[in-house]
């Protein structure tokens, strides 16, 4: 595991009209640091409130002026910086490197890192975490770490427990990685993917002649890995009869390939990994007790996104990043609105579904940074009131026409209420209602209120 308070781990909000025109300075910061691009003051706010920033750049144009005392009452303990209207070139090549910008940051960096330092005593800086590939800043997963820190170089079997797509196999090769046997094969059998009368030859290879079609001896899967390690992903779907063959092996660290009866020695670590509660499946008879607790010497439960949202932001940013260097573009980052349609969502298909949205909005993006209209359609605004058509023939017309008005209402109005940071008197004058109106439709559509007036 690595542990980090360092450049990239600072989240910088740059506030920018003119980004479009002058690119340079997003890029060179977005190189080092993470940077959300907001292009009014009104989208800094609305940023502002799904996350505390490091710190905010600030264009010093006259329409931005206004926000900036707002944001400064948001948080006042968040760095400023104001910038002039910069040329763009004054920050490519080494221009960058020599300005007051590049000083002023690296202060920044050495202040935040005191503070982290003195943690008792106040609130630090958040922290990036990697495990293998597995990277994070949720503190839910520092202890998990620590565990596989210490476990990694051994040769102790190790469960993997989690929903689907919360990187289970991210860090099982994290811990191969990092142990003795990272010299010799890694070696993966999705045993949900391999039918199940393949399943237990390609485990343990065959000898020649053991059955119809055996005209030569096949090595399996637990003798190719060698010293290494073997990686039973999806194990809870394991049959029963191939699960005490399993056990055997763990038990005895000997097994025999089908139709022979030479025993061969197992010299690779085992780990397992399910998306299955093996408690539950244990009471209906599906897996057994006994090799349940033989696998989970060590067991690790990974939490799924929606529980450490803190994380989102994070991903997007890397994802991005990645992304940006597979189809070599150079987008800047996620619009506010588009973080914050992500943040809300509930992620079923956790990091997963997140990568597939990033990968996505990437090839469909033609601007500089991300917008809603980039992303897949489940999370275009609107989509969801389209699900009302599916009350057609269990209610009336009026009825169906009513609440799809109500549920449009609600959009609207939460949306405006997150713009102006709830702010009730500037939503009502946008929305060209008065307040008294405006207080009356909260009620009416139990709209939820997650912010005082200013």
């Amino acid at each position: 595991m690595t542990l980090s308070l360092t450049p990239t781990s600072l989240h910088i909000l740059l506030v920018d009209p003119f980004v479009h025109k002058r690119p340079a300075l997003a890029a060179i910061l977005r190189a080092s640091y993470q940077v959300t691009v907001a292009l009014t003051g009104e989208e800094a706010l609305s940023t502002l409130q799904h996350g505390r920033p490091s710190l905010v750049i600030i264009d010093a144009a006259e329409k931005n002026m206004e926000f900036l005392s707002l944001i400064q009452e948001y948080d006042h303990q968040i760095p400023l910086l104001l910038v002039g209207h910069h040329a763009d070139n004054e920050y490519e090549g080494q221009g960058f490197q020599q300005s007051a910008l590049k000083m002023w940051l690296e202060h920044t960096i050495v202040s935040r890192q005191l503070q982290t330092q003195m943690a008792p005593l106040g609130i630090g800086a958040q922290r990036t975490q990697r495990f293998g590939d597995f990277l994070t800043c949720s503190p839910q997963l520092t202890p998990i770490f620590h565990i596989l820190e210490r476990i990694a170089n051994t040769d102790v079997s190790v469960l993997i427990t989690g929903e689907s797509g919360t990187g289970k196999e991210l860090i099982v090769r994290g811990i191969h990685e990092q142990s003795q046997q990272k010299k010799h094969p890694f070696v993966a059998i999705n045993c949900a993917a391999i039918p199940e009368n393949l399943l237990e030859t390609e485990l343990f290879g065959y000898e020649k002649g053991a059955f119809t079609g055996a005209t030569s001896t096949k090595i399996g899967k637990l003798e190719h890995a060698g010293g290494g390690t073997v990686f039973l992903d999806e194990i809870g779907d394991m049959p029963i009869f191939t699960q005490t063959k399993i056990l055997r092996v763990l038990q005895e660290r000997t097994f025999e390939r089908v139709g022979g009866h030479q025993p061969i020695y197992f010299r690779a670590r085992l780990l397992a990994a399910t998306n299955k509660n093996l408690p539950e499946e244990i009471k209906q008879r599906n897996f057994r007790e006994d090799l349940f607790y033989r696998l989970k010497t060590v067991h690790v439960e990974l939490p799924p996104l929606r529980e450490r949202r803190e994380d989102i932001a994070l991903l997007i940013e890397h994802f991005l990043h990645m992304f940006n260097k597979r189809y070599d573009k150079d987008i800047l980052g996620v619009s506010p609105a588009v973080l914050n349609v992500l943040q809300k969502h509930d992620w079923p298909g956790n990091v997963r579904e997140l990568l597939n949205c990033m990968h996505h909005a990437v090839l469909l993006s033609d601007q500089p940074r991300i917008e809603l209209k980039d992303l897949p359609s489940e999370f275009q605004p609107g989509v969801k009131a389209t699900v009302l058509l599916d009350q057609l023939g269990k209610m009336s017309l009026d009825a169906i026409v009513e609440q799809a008005k109500q549920t449009l209402e609600r959009q609207i109005i939460t949306m405006v209420l997150e713009k102006f940071h709830y702010n009730k008197l500037r939503s009502a004058y946008y929305l060209g209602i008065d307040r008294k109106t405006l207080y009356r439709k909260i009620k009416e559509l139990d709209i939820s209120e997650e912010k005082k007036d200013f």
